[in-house]
């Protein structure tokens, strides 16, 4: 008798599915290793989680929105891969300031050399908004009255603003602008 092969949700976003073709590697490589692997919806209603032998946060992009919701639904899974503290410290942005005070330097990219390109002065976002650059602006200099009216309309929303230099070769998260 063969045994029945193990099953893994994908918590993913509403809309998300298999658009990036990133999203698509997951569940194939799975499969190929004899995994049963769904991209599940982490917000959608009545959903079985504990009907899955493990749960991997893979793509929940739209938890800033409801960093609450999010840190309930994650609590509240039988069998989540990523530990719930984990989780609860590396979704706010405040987790980079533990990992300055470690010594770990959070505002430069990997690999770059040299000083911050001061041309544009900062890029700040809200603690739980920027994931997906949302909240995110860059500023140039010359500009500080606009990041300052930026940082107050995140102060006043209820968020901590991040300010942070930007850097022009960094492929990370970047604002619009």
């Amino acid at each position: 008798m063969v045994p029945d092969r193990p099953r893994v949700a994908l918590a993913t976003a509403a809309g998300l599915g298999f658009t990036d073709p990133d999203e698509a590697l997951a569940p194939h490589a799975l499969d190929q290793a004899g995994i049963e692997a769904t991209m599940a919806v982490w917000d959608r209603p009545r959903r079985p989680w504990g009907d899955f032998d493990l749960v991997v946060v893979r793509s929940t992009w739209d938890y800033t929105a409801r960093h609450g919701a999010f840190l309930e639904w994650a609590a509240s899974v039988p069998r989540l891969a990523n530990p719930f503290a984990v989780l609860a410290w590396n979704t706010d942005k405040h987790y980079l300031a533990d990992l300055e005070r470690a010594g770990v330097r959070s505002s430069r990219p990997a690999g770059s050399t040299g000083d911050p390109q001061h041309s544009s002065i900062a890029r700040s976002w809200s603690s739980r908004g920027g994931g997906g650059s949302r909240d995110a602006q860059r500023y140039e200099p010359g500009e500080t009255g606009a990041a300052a009216e930026h940082v107050a309309r995140l102060h006043a929303a209820g968020t901590t603003a991040m300010v942070q230099p930007y850097w022009r070769r960094s492929r990370g998260e970047a604002s619009r602008r």
